[in-house]
């Protein structure tokens, strides 16, 4: 209990320091605290403080106020964490006595000024400022404003970045999705999907988008069994929550969509389905209870289970002495192996990078003034005065504004430079589900992932690697039975490699398929009169015919290939550019 306590200290202590900087305009900022004040509701109730369940409940609902734009003073929210340092110091310090916290309640209820703040007005009160339900409709629905435009500006911006950082949080699942499939036991991985979709889920819940909050719900319910060891992530969990990654997306995308009208819609995308798949999931997990310092030790093969056994018999008699110093007593388990399994009972993510976040316009502004500096330092080191001065300490000075200046733009151009992982990362996504409508065994390895690239080229890029990926699984590699009858594996290789040559950055695409078939390029040519019977082509120029506008050697159009616009959108985006 004492333990539990401490820890709670350290949260409200945190707390306490990120209140201090708080703006009621900043809703990142704010959806930090909301998420901490959940955890430390939960923790309240572990502790059977009712105190501190209360005001925690209290705190929490007055934050929402403030990021719903229902009040704007942080004031109560600064007296609710003092609240909590000293109900927290008073128990560690064994004083049990109540203390009175019904000043506190009242104020982040708003009762003082006879205004409850979680209180909103009878036609505002089921969903963001302003926002209603319509007659008829389902509580899953989304909230509709009772006439177009009817949302404030701040509503508006709350909502907008919501959809920005949902989305960013989205695409930033489907990148580490592709890395737990390739190790589902890392819980690294597992806790870093977990996140984002517990933010979308608790800002969806706070702007009354059910139907994203629902789904979202759910499938951090199947990541939580994950990541308690209730349940292995498969290859058929990994494709649920990915389908649900798309839907959520094309909610979200469709709140964007119609933020302009005044009446913010998740759609007529039916998340039943995959709930159900969900539910279908969790129904064949039973619960487990708490991993225990012996069970893992058993996982481990460092102790076998009767040991642990023998060892938890002392530990009845023995009245208090730890499992962990009985093994070790006993010479069954080092105190080293003790240790791990106690980092593994309290394992938990890695600690979480902050980034802030630049608009691009003011990015690009920043580079270009500092590019402009540069030119204005390079002109003033030829002036004739400072070229001719035999001020020693002028030049000094001069040569140190070079230095300061060469730094200044050499940091300012990688702000604008992004590994290229993430991009190649997308591409595993794209080779897993293009191998499964093709019925083909396909891996992709990649490597130079930490090359980096300028922001505004990865957009450029992504469209003409996708073209070349689905040529690859399509038309460079052939179907398992195929490859096994010219000695091949039947898993198909696909190679995307990044790296530095002089002073370009080179990406290759490779695959161990059967490589371009010229005489069917030839004879397609001919046919479409790109080319003459008899014609003397090198191979060279043979090649350069699949870059033509349409041209395409598939005997059928699928939805892979077929249409003839894959390479030539290639050479358009690369060649051209």
């Amino acid at each position: 209990m004492t333990t539990l306590l401490e820890e709670f200290l350290k949260k409200v202590d945190t707390l306490a320091l990120h209140t201090v900087m708080l703006e009621a305009d900043d809703i990142p900022g704010l959806g930090e605290i909301l998420t901490s004040l959940e955890e430390m509701e939960t923790q309240a109730h572990d502790l059977e403080e009712q105190s501190l369940v209360s005001l925690t409940a209290a705190m929490r609902h007055y934050c929402e106020s403030v990021v719903m734009g229902e009040c704007s003073d942080l004031g109560p929210l600064e007296s609710g964490v003092s609240g909590l340092q000293e109900i927290c110091r008073n128990l560690c310090h064994g004083k049990k006595e109540a203390c009175d916290i019904s000043c506190l309640l009242a104020s982040l209820s708003g009762e003082e000024d006879g205004s409850p703040a979680g209180d909103a007005p009878a036609d505002q009160a089921s969903g963001p400022a302003g926002i209603e339900p319509e007659p008829g409709k389902n509580p899953d629905e989304s909230f509709r404003p009772s006439s177009p435009g009817a949302l404030k500006d701040e509503d508006r911006e709350i909502i907008s970045d919501f959809v920005s950082e949902s989305l960013e949080n989205l695409e930033s699942i489907e990148v580490k999705l592709m890395d737990l499939e390739q190790d589902p036991s890392d819980m690294d991985v597992i806790n870093a999907i977990f996140r984002p979709f517990h933010t979308v889920k608790g800002v969806s819940g706070f702007l009354n988008f059910n139907k994203i909050n629902t789904l979202s719900h759910a499938v951090e319910g199947l990541l939580d069994k994950a990541r308690n060891g209730e349940l292995a992530i498969d290859g058929d969990i990994v494709d649920i929550i990915l389908e649900s990654v798309d839907i959520l997306k094309k909610m979200i995308e469709s709140v964007g969509e119609t933020l302009a009208t005044g009446i913010p819609s998740e759609g007529e995308t039916d998340v039943g389905p995959v709930q159900e798949r969900i539910s279908d999931i969790l129904g064949r997990f039973g619960k487990k209870g708490p991993r225990h310092v012996g069970e893992i030790l058993v996982e481990k093969g460092v102790v076998s289970g009767g040991e642990v056994k023998s060892a938890l018999d002392r530990q009845k008699e023995s009245g208090g002495k730890k499992l962990g110093e009985i093994l070790v007593e006993e010479k069954k388990a080092r105190p080293k192996d003790v240790i791990h399994a106690l980092r593994e009972q309290k394992k938990s993510g890695q600690p979480v990078v902050h980034h802030v976040k630049v608009d691009i316009e003011k990015l690009d502004n920043v580079v270009d003034m500092v590019g402009e500096l540069a030119i204005a330092q390079s002109m003033l080191r030829q002036n004739d005065v400072i070229v001719n001065s035999r001020d020693r300490k002028l030049d000094q000075t001069v040569n140190q504004l070079n230095l300061i200046i060469s730094g200044l733009q050499k940091t300012a151009m990688s702000l604008r430079m992004v590994p290229i992982k993430n991009t190649f990362q997308k591409m595993m996504r794209i080779v897993r589900d293009l191998a499964k409508k093709s019925g083909k065994d396909v891996r992709l390895v990649m490597s130079g992932e930490e090359t980096e690239i300028d922001r505004n080229m990865v957009e450029e890029i992504y469209e003409p690697m996708v073209h070349m990926i689905r040529n690859s699984v399509d038309h460079g590699l052939e179907p398992p039975a195929e490859r096994e009858a010219s000695g091949k594996p039947a898993r198909g290789t696909i190679w995307l490699k990044a790296y530095h040559k002089g002073g370009d950055i080179v990406i290759e695409i490779k695959d161990d398929g059967r490589g371009l078939n010229r005489e069917k390029i030839l004879e397609k040519a001919v046919s479409r009169g790109l080319a003459r019977e008899g014609d003397k082509l090198t191979e060279g120029e043979i090649n350069n015919l699949i870059f033509q506008p349409g041209f395409s050697t598939a005997d059928r159009i699928t939805d892979i290939s077929g249409r003839g616009v894959g390479m030539d959108v290639v050479r358009t985006r690369i060649v051209e550019k």
